[in-house]
């Protein structure tokens, strides 16, 4: 359980990096979010792997945010959508956000030793999510 809770603190690390820079993104919309996305998945993947988790540690990497009209939501790689708690919706004086889901498979952060006793972890993910208010409004 040790390496699990320890994965889980760099997923959660890696997800508050990812978020920082999709906050820093300047021009972020709902046309370059997708691409957006995908620049966030390689300093979260070296970050990661920085941590010995190995290159190209995540599942995927997805991006959301209500910047513009509607908003946006794209992922880099496979990464599900994480609605709670849910965005401020636009337009509100509220300030504009962005979310990012960082999902690791669970053995790549910890072997499945758990099997032997009942607890298979073989088909399981770490995601992590961070909100962050956007700075380029």
């Amino acid at each position: 359980m040790g390496l699990i809770m320890t994965g889980s603190m760099h997923v959660a690390a890696a997800s508050r990096l990812g978020a920082k820079l999709a906050a820093e993104t300047v021009g972020l919309d709902a046309s370059t979010t997708a691409a957006t996305a995908v620049a966030i998945r390689g300093p979260v993947d070296d970050y990661l792997e920085n941590a010995g988790y190995g290159p190209d540690a995540t599942e995927g990497v997805r991006l959301q945010h209500n910047i513009g009209t509607n908003g946006g939501s794209a992922e880099s790689g496979t990464c599900p959508e994480q609605n709670t708690p849910a965005l401020p919706n636009p337009p509100t004086p509220a300030p504009h956000a962005v979310r990012v889901v960082v999902c690791v498979a669970l053995p790549t952060v910890s072997p499945n030793l758990l099997k032997t006793f009942g607890f298979n972890t073989e088909n399981l993910n770490l995601e992590l999510a961070t909100t962050h208010p956007y700075e380029n409004q």
